[in-house]
């Protein structure tokens, strides 16, 4: 199968608004690739931008509207029901902070092989088991992220409640301005370490309609 290359730091950063701008984005993408680990197995059947999309947004919906996402994933929906549902919040926010440079343009176009087309047909490769421990994982309550600085202090306003509550230890145990974005990009690239590389071409399905009784054609179902 065709290989594509690893996310580097600075794509990462791109894709999720720049260095020294919007933290929200990268910081979600963080949260749910390390909390919906089934994502490395659709992973061969998205884009990158596909992906950052439905990780960042998956968990913000999880965060803010938990009971809501669990109800929907509850109702049987199918796994394209499933990502346009996410998406409709995931790519509008993708596409107001992606800030692409040309040193990246071409790396960028190498990691989004499937510019987006098919999307349906794509998802619809991806394996049952997959499908099923995704859902799993996006109807289970988020957790806490803290500073390691914070977490002490957070425990016992929780009354000494830990459960769900995760020190970010590949942060500076203080945060300091202009060093936060970049730890989210160095720790998403640990993550994508384990992601394959590889993916699976897809290739449209055609139908012959004829133009006359004599002459067929073959359309493309794109």
């Amino acid at each position: 199968m065709p290989e594509r290359p690893r996310p580097t730091a600075p794509i990462i950063i791109e894709v999720c608004g720049g260095s020294t701008g919007y933290q929200g984005l990268i910081e979600n993408l963080h949260h749910g690739l390390e909390e919906t680990p089934a994502l490395k197995q659709f992973y061969p059947h998205l884009d990158f931008d596909e992906l950052v999309a439905f990780a960042a947004s998956s968990w913000k919906r999880r965060d803010k509207y938990y009971h809501q996402l669990f109800r929907f994933l509850e109702s049987s929906p199918s796994v394209y029901q499933i990502f346009s549902e996410i998406y409709s919040i995931g790519f509008p926010w993708l596409n107001k902070n992606k800030a692409i440079s040309p040193q990246q343009e071409a790396k960028h176009q190498k990691l989004n092989p499937f510019q987006g087309r098919d999307l349906e047909e794509r998802l619809n490769e991806a394996e049952p088991a997959a499908v099923e421990q995704l859902i799993r994982q996006l109807q289970e309550e988020p957790c806490e992220y803290v500073f390691e600085c914070q977490y002490h202090e957070r425990k016992m306003l929780r009354g000494g409640d830990n459960y769900k509550l995760e020190p970010m230890h590949f942060h500076n145990v203080y945060p300091k301005r202009g060093r936060i974005v970049p730890g989210y990009a160095k720790e998403i690239v640990r993550i994508f370490q384990e992601y394959p590389r590889e993916y699976v071409p897809y290739e449209p399905k055609t139908i012959v309609a004829p133009l006359s009784s004599t002459e067929p054609q073959q359309i493309s179902l794109i």
